[in-house]
């Protein structure tokens, strides 16, 4: 039996205290992803028992990207009870700079109103706008 290289000493301690090579490699996959980052929004959905007003929470951080799966929620919310307030709250929001023009509600409202069905146009959108900090770019 031939003498184990210390690279394959390692692989087998890693597996024993973290358990299977497998899950070794989707650990590291997850740290490596885009979404593990600080570049992730954290939404909290808050509703009447009519659904009558949604209220939306959103933390996290804005970006470019990760706005239009914002957008996505509203426009879900929004179908479920054509006609009611929606309260997209984002003070607890960071968002990247120049991001001010995308987070209006008369930007948020044509976004979300973009190809969605006759049934869907009645919604009510109040936005509470982020608050004015520094650039959360300079934060990353």
């Amino acid at each position: 039996m031939a003498p184990a290289d210390s690279t394959t000493i390692a692989q087998e301690s890693d597996v024993l205290q973290n358990g299977s090579s497998g899950d070794v490699q989707r650990r590291r996959a997850m740290a490596l992803h885009p979404s593990a980052g600080v570049q992730k929004l954290h939404i909290l959905i808050h509703s009447d028992p009519d659904l009558g007003r949604v209220h939306i929470v959103v933390g996290g951080c804005l970006t470019p990207v990760n706005v239009h799966g914002l957008d996505l929620v509203v426009r879900r919310v929004s179908s479920l009870s054509p006609g009611s307030e929606v309260v997209l709250n984002l003070t607890q929001a960071q968002a990247w700079e120049g991001m001010s023009g995308t987070l209006e509600a008369a930007a948020i409202e044509g976004r979300v109103s973009e190809g969605a069905p006759a049934h869907c146009e009645r919604r009510r959108l109040r936005v509470l706008p982020t608050k004015a900090q520094g650039s959360a770019e300079e934060k990353l």
